[in-house]
């Protein structure tokens, strides 16, 4: 009996230790949120889906990342908070929010910064990218990659702008920043910052002439059907980052962390690819839905540089004029490989 009474024992121990195993086993799935702004058709949101995807069969489902798109967990300025408390895990969108302490990326407020996408992937997947990704861990983020980017047009309701000239007296919504501002007016234009939340009805009722962003954000957000013209100028290149929090990189393992790194960079590819081919496409959709869609002249562009360039000289001190050369010292290396 006592023999039995072993084997029972035993058994049940064998039956909670292996009960314990698989509640540890169930525990070691670590889900994310991950969170961006833009609209499901987006290219942006797509890539993000694909990442995810990507974690979860590279990870064999042990990480697991949710995605949330639309701003359903807020703007990108409140997303980047909840980023550094670590209540939200992942985050794929635009720095400005954080360029207040972060100086550096004020850069990309620069006009005419980059010449053409490769230049900006150059630039950000080389060293001096991958500081402003590493800096970001004093603010409890850790920086994965930048994602893709865009270059921003200018739009508005007025008429079509074929010179400077005709930029003059346009009161135009611009990013929150002063750069931006700094830069618009001395264009000629009246500008004015806003959130972008309130931009489309200042359209709709007039209270703005114009704005300015990517053409595949034009398209998404149906800009179309509050604006007229739309005049491609590149003026401002605005990047997107893939950033993780802290607290929820430090708890993966370090092969998970490598995992992670490694399927970003992958999707990073892909993200650039699609934002440039709907880039292209969308132009067609736009006059399509009757925007009339003119460049402006490259003489022109040489008038808006100069008009703009004390501004830009101004912004480099502000950011640190050694940061400034070493960033602008990539894009020669760069530009001196095309040559």
């Amino acid at each position: 009996m006592k023999f039995m009474n072993r084997r029972t024992a035993t058994a049940l121990g064998a039956l909670l230790l292996a009960g314990a195993c698989g509640l540890a086993g169930a525990q070691e799935v670590k889900r994310a949120k991950l969170g961006h702004s833009f609209a499901d058709s987006h290219p942006r949101a797509t890539a993000m889906k694909q990442f995810a995807a990507g974690v979860e069969k590279a990870t064999g489902g042990k990480v697991v990342i949710d995605v949330f798109g639309n701003a359903s967990l807020g703007s990108e300025d409140k997303m980047l908070i909840a980023l550094q408390s670590g209540t939200v895990d992942l985050y794929m969108g635009a720095l400005a929010p954080v360029s207040a302490r972060r100086k550096e990326m004020q850069i990309f407020d620069f006009p005419f910064l980059f010449g053409s996408d490769a230049e900006a992937a150059y630039v950000l997947d080389g060293p001096v990218g991958r500081k402003m990704l590493d800096g970001l861990s004093e603010m409890n983020i850790q920086g994965l990659v930048w994602a893709g980017g865009a270059f921003r047009n200018m739009s508005n309701s007025k008429r079509p702008l074929s010179a400077m000239a005709d930029m003059k007296g346009l009161k135009v919504r611009v990013m929150q920043s002063p750069m931006a501002l700094a830069s618009f007016n001395a264009m000629g234009m009246n500008a004015v910052p806003m959130a972008f939340t309130e931009v489309y009805p200042a359209l709709e009722t007039k209270a703005l002439d114009g704005y300015e962003h990517p053409v595949v954000d034009m398209y998404a957000n149906k800009m179309f059907e509050v604006q007229k013209y739309l005049t491609i100028t590149n003026h401002v290149y605005t990047p997107v980052a893939l950033l993780a929090s802290k607290r929820w990189w430090s708890s993966l393992t370090p092969d998970q962390q490598r995992t992670v790194q490694k399927v970003a960079e992958d999707t990073r590819a892909f993200q650039r690819k699609e934002e440039l081919r709907d880039a292209t496409d969308v132009v067609g959709q736009l006059k399509a839905k009757g925007m009339s869609v003119t460049e402006m002249p490259a003489a022109e562009l040489e008038k808006i540089r100069a008009a703009v360039q004390p501004v830009i000289d101004k912004g480099a001190e502000s950011i640190g004029a050694e940061f400034a050369q070493s960033f602008y010292g990539e894009l020669r290396k760069f530009r001196a490989t095309r040559k």
